[in-house]
């Protein structure tokens, strides 16, 4: 790494992007140790992400999801899409990294899994919020609170 001065001390210089810190886990070993685990529980959640919407729409025909299916039933399909697509995502890039042993490469792919992971985790959070949100201000106007 390259040093600069700063008033009269040397430090070491600030990394430019994340391509010049080096990847977590390599120099000690613990690499596999961290990725290995997470691989086995971004699988889990594709599993139960694609559970719950198999399961949904065997419950309510799928011809009929806007028009006779209740909104908490959509709202397990639209957490379970977004939930499975954030997994898959980061399954690929966790996946890419211990095949290679180096960072996502190239830089355009690596912005493009950060694009979907931000995609798929604010689509969660906002529709979660919407609920807690909703749930809220009902109760605290004292009205019936019902997503049907």
């Amino acid at each position: 790494m390259n040093s600069s001065s700063v008033n009269g001390k040397i430090s070491a210089a600030l990394p430019r992007d994340g391509y010049d810190i080096p990847v977590y886990g390599i120099a000690d070993g613990s690499f596999l140790y961290i990725h290995i685990p997470a691989i086995a529980c971004l699988i889990a959640s594709i599993i139960c992400a694609i559970l719950a919407m198999v399961f949904s729409s065997i419950r309510y025909n799928l011809r009929t999801f806007y028009s006779k299916w209740s909104k908490p039933a959509r709202l397990v399909v639209y957490l379970s899409f977004a939930d499975g697509m954030f997994a898959l995502f980061h399954l690929i890039d966790h996946l890419q990294m211990v095949v290679t042993r180096d960072h996502v490469r190239p830089r355009e792919l690596c912005t493009f899994f950060s694009m979907m992971l931000l995609l798929f985790v604010l689509a969660q959070t906002l529709t979660t919020n919407f609920v807690a949100w909703t749930t809220f201000l009902a109760m605290y106007f004292d009205r019936k609170v019902s997503l049907y």
